[in-house]
């Protein structure tokens, strides 16, 4: 098991104070949960003029590549020179469409946002957590330094749900079988991270 500590010394049921970038930051995170598009204006996220919700549609009016869950963020937290591919190779492994086993032969992609901002360089797994408050999504998947010089490409899968902190490595192909499990409670968190922790070299590539 891995528990992200940042170090900071937090009195027990105190909120750590957010840089107001930060603030900015989740603001935004959380309007683009609803819409495709969204702007600050005096400190608060609305949706740009002419912007579209992208609040999951009923069954019915899903397409052919549809995403499933509920929209966790993948985020960048590693700028090198030279890593801009890897990141986009990651999100294309991460979104790449699947069908799922039984009666429906639909594909559909994972409800992953791919979060390329520089203002999130250095972005710990704790500081995610401790943004997460009002967060729609179990979990939140990072792309740091290991993420992307790695050939293999192991994001960072964070819990903020069951085990808050938690995390795990994962190939970016699983996080179609996460997103997809833990949406509608099929699987826990801690069933992944277990997982991922009896797999060679801790990163969780299949579920056997």
């Amino acid at each position: 098991m891995q528990v992200i500590d940042d170090g900071t010394d937090t009195a027990p049921g105190s909120t750590p104070e957010l840089s107001p970038e930060l603030q900015e930051q989740l603001e935004l995170a959380r309007c683009e949960l609803e819409w495709d598009r969204c702007e600050l204006i005096d400190g608060t996220a609305v949706p740009e003029p002419g912007a579209s919700s992208i609040v999951a549609p009923p069954p019915s009016e899903v397409g052919p590549l549809g995403a499933i869950g509920n929209g966790a963020d993948l985020v960048r937290t590693s700028f090198d020179t030279g890593t801009d591919a890897a990141f986009d190779a990651v999100c294309a492994e991460s979104l790449a469409p699947r069908s799922a086993d039984g009666d429906d032969p639909t594909p559909s992609v994972a409800g992953i946002e791919c979060v390329d901002d520089p203002a999130n360089e250095g972005m710990t797994a704790a500081d995610l957590v401790r943004g997460a408050e009002e967060s729609f999504s179990t979990f939140v998947v990072i792309a740091d330094r290991i993420t992307l010089t790695d050939p293999s490409h192991p994001v960072l899968v964070v819990d903020l749900a069951e085990e808050p902190g938690r995390a795990f490595r994962a190939a970016p192909a699983m996080l179609w079988d996460l997103d997809a499990n833990l949406s509608i409670g099929n699987m826990w968190f801690s069933e992944f991270a277990d997982a991922a922790d009896a797999s060679p070299g801790g990163v969780l590539r299949d579920l056997g």
